[in-house]
């Protein structure tokens, strides 16, 4: 399907990324929308696996045939690494006024995009809009992970109001202006550009409306890889700070990132800071269903040394995220052979 003639209200930007049990949920409610279709576009972005789970079936084909765009990328859904690179194409991809970014694992309420367009008119000034979201888990790890997405968005509210999680929206100029997507820093592009948000202490709209659903459960090994690659790219924001006295980038501020920035060989570090990981992921699943309250700070000891690890053995992390990837678009009339659209 070509773009139309002219740019649409908004982009609702779709990586179908690490989709865990929400399957292929995430595309099914963006499709299932309480909008006019002419208002907003969809962008979805596959990855090449090998992974039943990511099957595409005629069934989700079809479904596919439906969205504006669809990009067919060379990137391994599962691997976080990979993650910011699905973000980046959607962007590139994209027309839209205003960009609205989801997750693979994130399903949209079913007025989502109509509650977002009536806030994009009712305030035509505003650059930024943000609205809550509701986690799903039913194991140990996924309401602990809620837990913790809860505080982290907490701090989001305080610090700019910014996430690729399908909790926010953003002006498409605005976004160009803060900097967009740098692939070098990942996922901490969230970090980034919360703390530019907050420097410039813009205005933003929040929507009383809850307008996606995010699914956390997962095995303690994808959230490990999850904290360590974000551990790499906060390195890499936080040397380049350093580097550059820039203060367009957040600073490190805890006292130990600061010390292992002056090390000049820390890959030592990493193994103890995997095995002090698995050990507190562990600890808090089991004395979570006992004593919640043990259990959560005994999984944020887990993340923080889980992100340490990321932090001490960024090379081969780093090297895997600013890799250029070739990506092709995928042409919907042909499924299963991806053409370059000229």
């Amino acid at each position: 399907m070509k773009f139309p003639s002219a740019p649409k209200t908004l982009s609702v930007i779709l990586p179908l990324f690490d989709l865990r049990n929400c399957r292929w949920g995430a595309l099914e409610s963006v499709l299932r929308q309480q909008a006019p279709r002419d208002q907003f576009e969809i962008i979805v972005i596959l990855g090449r696996t090998d992974d039943p789970n990511y099957f595409i079936s005629p069934r989700i084909n079809k479904l596919l045939e439906e969205c504006d765009r669809v990009i067919q990328t060379e990137l391994n859904p599962n691997d976080p690494a990979q993650e910011i690179h699905f973000c980046k194409s959607g962007v590139e991809a994209s027309r839209g006024n205003f960009l609205y970014f989801l997750e693979g694992h994130t399903t949209l309420a079913s007025k989502t995009i109509q509650n977002i367009l009536n806030a994009i008119h009712m305030h035509p000034d505003k650059t930024i809009f943000w609205g809550p979201r509701r986690d799903i888990a039913s194991q140990p790890l996924g309401k602990l992970i809620a837990a913790n997405t809860a505080r982290h968005l907490s701090r989001a509210k305080s610090e700019g109001f910014f996430t690729l999680g399908g909790n926010s929206i953003i002006e498409r100029d605005y976004f160009s202006q803060l900097g967009g997507i740098k692939t070098r820093y990942g996922r901490f592009n969230e970090v980034i550009l919360r703390f530019r948000i907050n420097k410039a202490a813009t205005d933003v709209i929040k929507l009383p409306e809850i307008l996606c659903y995010h699914y956390n459960d997962m095995p303690h090994n994808h959230l490990i890889k999850l904290a360590r690659t974000m551990g790499a790219c906060r390195f890499v924001a936080y040397s380049d700070a350093k580097l550059n006295q820039s203060e367009t980038l957040p600073p490190a501020r805890h006292f130990i990132f600061k010390w292992i920035q002056h090390l000049r060989k820390t890959q030592w570090l990493q193994p103890i800071c995997i095995a002090f990981a698995k050990l507190f992921l562990q600890l808090a699943t089991l004395a979570f269903q006992i004593k919640p309250s043990f259990g959560f700070k005994s999984f944020l000891a887990g993340i923080a040394f889980a992100d340490l690890s990321g932090f001490c053995d960024r090379p081969s992390i780093i090297l895997k995220i600013s890799k250029d990837y070739h990506f092709l678009e995928k042409r919907c009339g042909n499924p299963f052979g991806p053409r370059i659209e000229t």
